[in-house]
Parts: C-alpha cells; sequence; structure tokens
C-alpha cells in the first residue's frame, strides 16, 4: 500500500483508505485501477475529484468497479465503427429522444 500512495490521486488514497477498500481496490485488474485513476484525477475542482473518489471507494468496497463501468454493446460499437450508430442513449438504452 505504500507504493500506492504515489500511484493514485491524494482524494482517491484517502477515500479508499477511509472505505478499507484497498483489498478490493487491488483485486482489480490494472486496466480497470486505470480507468478509475484516470477518472478521479481529470476534473481541476478538487471536490469534484473527492465526489469521485468517493464514488469509486464505494465500488471497490462492494466489488463492483468493474461492473459500474459503462461499456457500449458490441452492436452499437461496431455500429459506431461503421458510422451508423443511432442517436439514442447507449447508457441507458433509452432511443426515445
Amino acid at each position: 500500500m505504500a507504493d500506492d500512495r504515489d500511484l493514485v490521486p491524494d482524494e482517491l488514497f484517502e477515500a479508499l483508505s477511509r472505505a478499507d477498500a484497498w483489498s478490493q481496490w487491488e483485486e482489480q485488474t490494472a486496466e480497470v485501477r486505470s480507468v478509475y485513476v484516470r477518472w478521479v484525477a481529470k476534473p481541476r475542482r478538487a471536490s469534484e475529484r473527492r465526489s469521485r473518489a468517493d464514488v469509486t471507494a464505494y465500488y471497490a468496497f462492494h466489488g463492483a468497479l468493474d461492473k459500474a463501468i459503462k461499456r457500449p454493446g458490441v452492436w452499437n460499437a461496431l455500429l459506431k465503427l461503421l458510422g451508423e450508430a443511432d442517436t439514442g442513449d447507449t447508457q441507458t438504452g433509452n432511443t426515445d429522444s
């Protein structure tokens, strides 16, 4: 855990420590951890970074980090590559605009 202090934003380190979620965090793949590190570090405002860190710690504690990443379905990804993706909301599946 000592090395992790250098690998994650301060806000994420503190949130994972408060939630006692380090063991669950370390069970995730490097790819999943990297997604969350980038997501937490991106905002310029510290309050937004803290909020994102708290969300990340919550999902880590419950073992749901990988499931919380919203990925487009295979079909929508294929259509997007072909430039024919629908204009619906791919996050929720809502096509009513």
